[in-house]
């Protein structure tokens, strides 16, 4: 057995810290490097991105993420909306000698790192007694504390064992591979984005990546991109001194026509109506 499995017999959980964080819209922490114990993470509200060792994952209300030691992560926001989370850090072990371990499960494979709840009340409750034991800081506020926090364990290990949790696993694989071709859009709406070039990023087929996109996002790819462009030059028609040509120009259309034509699509007017009732609207 790799010497840095922890048996699962010696899985006794001792809470070292906790707290509840919300991070406001466009927010990036700085990096929290090489832990010394591990750290889970529940969020609670809104959807955000916790990064370890490089690789994100975008996490939603009712996810779970546990952080092992020696690794690195940190947090960033990608939504208009807060992302907020509970923070636990822990030892699986009371052990002082195995405290840096994990455990593996009895079928042999690691703690998992990633677990969805579909129902996240009992988490949130047991996470908000969790906050409250360890501030009143008494010998036994600390033995409920380390209680509830077993419990958030085992709530967590049944979900990840349950039937469907194959199921849910593959849900929240390919949602991290379609929030990577979402955040392409986002940092290239202005270029000539296909369909193939979003699928192949996600690592899916074109077909299954234009169901799972619209599944996950609510719209089609197509849809986003043009949303975007459109967000984009709204903020350019209320923030800048540049005309309509080259406001269409800068985010990914060349004929001004055509740009006119979706914004009205959307928006139920032309751009030079929007700009006309921004200046009504400012006098």
């Amino acid at each position: 057995m790799d010497k840095r499995i922890l048996d699962i017999s010696d899985i006794d959980p001792i809470v070292i810290s906790i707290g509840r964080t919300t991070f406001p819209p466009g927010f990036t922490s700085t990096s929290n490097a090489g832990l010394t114990d591990h750290d889970i993470q529940l969020v609670y509200k809104g959807s955000g991105v916790v990064v370890v060792d490089g690789v994100e994952y975008f996490l939603e209300k009712g996810d779970v993420i546990t952080v092992f030691p020696q690794e690195s992560f940190y947090v960033k926001t990608t939504s208009n909306s807060p992302f907020g989370r509970y923070h636990i850090h822990f030892d699986f072990t009371r052990i002082k000698t195995k405290r840096t371990l994990s455990p593996t499960l009895l079928d042999g494979t690691l703690w998992p790192r990633l677990v969805h709840l579909e129902d996240d009340l009992e988490a949130r409750s047991l996470c908000t007694d969790i906050i409250l034991h360890k501030l009143e800081d008494s010998l036994p506020s600390k033995i409920i504390m380390n209680g509830k926090f077993s419990a958030f364990l085992g709530l967590l290990l049944d979900r990840h064992l349950s039937p469907s949790a194959q199921r849910t696993r593959q849900n929240l694989k390919s949602r991290r591979n379609v929030m990577l071709a979402r955040e392409h859009i986002k940092a290239s709406y202005a270029k000539d984005i296909t369909l193939k070039e979003l699928a192949d990023i996600a690592g899916l087929s074109t077909n299954y990546f234009g169901r799972m996109f619209k599944a996950h996002i609510g719209v089609s790819p197509r849809h986003y991109i043009i949303e975007t462009r459109l967000n984009q030059a709204k903020r350019m028609l209320l923030g800048s001194d540049k005309n309509i040509s080259e406001i269409a120009r800068l985010v990914g259309y060349d004929n001004i026509c055509y740009f006119s034509s979706e914004f009205r699509k959307r928006e139920g007017i032309s751009p030079t109506e929007f700009i006309a009732r921004l200046i009504e609207e400012g006098e």
